[in-house]
């Protein structure tokens, strides 16, 4: 069963982290805005977990996030793929 989406009262973020990353949770574009508002905020105040990442490893991710920034431009939701590389992104992060 899908966790009920409540808008009117945000979830922690260490929960919102957990819910984005299970595969099986369908992601809408309210959650992946969020996921890539929390990656910009996380290098933007230095990101300590990314700060190991070696330089390709980097310009994946930003690959990753300049892509799925742009599809949102396009369209309402992501595909497997986008989701996937979403999904590792922010596992990265934690």
């Amino acid at each position: 069963m899908e966790p009920a989406r409540n808008p009117g009262r945000p979830l922690p973020a260490s929960d919102m982290l957990r819910r984005l990353q299970t595969p099986d949770y369908p992601l809408c574009r309210e959650d992946v805005l969020w996921a890539l508002d929390y990656i910009k905020h996380k290098v933007a105040d230095g990101a300590p977990e990314w700060s190991e990442l070696d330089r390709p490893q980097l310009l994946a991710h930003f690959a990753c996030y300049a892509s799925l920034a742009m599809r949102l431009v396009q369209r309402q939701s992501l595909c497997g793929e986008d989701a996937a590389c979403l999904r590792a992104m922010l596992a990265d992060m934690r």
